[in-house]
């Protein structure tokens, strides 16, 4: 086993739990029981931390229900992100449907389903060819990785030989692998 490091994500990803990259959403408000799931995928995504102020500074072209609808992005310097939608009535029936979505604020929803995807998009790079985990303690949001020189893609050999390692030395310590969180959803 390689060296240990913590990896801090972003505040904007402390809200992460289970999610998934191409996201499908369900509405269970909907009491006239009609079709309401919208699968959501962002492509193209670029972030670009050098000129980000206040916020993430980022744009992505935005896929709803498999094409291509529209682009988002945020230029970085706070306020809410910027959705440019291909025709009007899709930008409504997204704000409308994001509204009606359980998310813990009541406000921006919209917002708040892009920054879960790009968050879901981060800890997929930091587990790429990495074992992220936690142990009890650690701060909300932050990881502790194990790596190895020239691995550039994570086999699943070294996953369980690293799982069965991590599980050796810290025991009932061992919070969560994030690794193991992402092939679950």
């Amino acid at each position: 086993m390689s060296r240990t490091r913590c990896f801090d994500i972003p505040n904007y990803c402390t809200h992460v739990g289970i999610l998934i990259w191409t996201w499908t959403f369900n509405n269970n408000n909907n009491s006239n029981n009609e079709d309401t799931t919208m699968k959501i995928e962002l492509k193209s995504l670029k972030i670009h931390d050098d000129i980000s102020e206040d916020s993430l500074c980022f744009s992505a072209n935005m896929y709803l229900d498999g094409k291509k609808r529209g682009k988002v992005s945020n230029d970085g310097r706070g306020g809410p992100h910027r959705f440019h939608f291909d025709d009007r009535e899709t930008g409504i029936a997204f704000d409308l449907w994001a509204k009606d979505q359980p998310l813990p604020f009541n406000f921006e929803k919209g917002d708040q389903i892009v920054d879960q995807l790009i968050a879901r998009k981060e800890q997929e790079a930091m587990c790429k060819a990495r074992v992220s985990f936690r142990l009890t303690g650690d701060p909300e949001g932050q990881w502790r990785q194990i790596g190895w020189k020239g691995v550039r893609k994570l086999t699943l050999e070294r996953l369980d030989k690293a799982r069965t390692q991590l599980v050796a030395k810290y025991g009932e310590q061992l919070e969560e692998i994030l690794n193991d969180t992402l092939a679950e959803v």
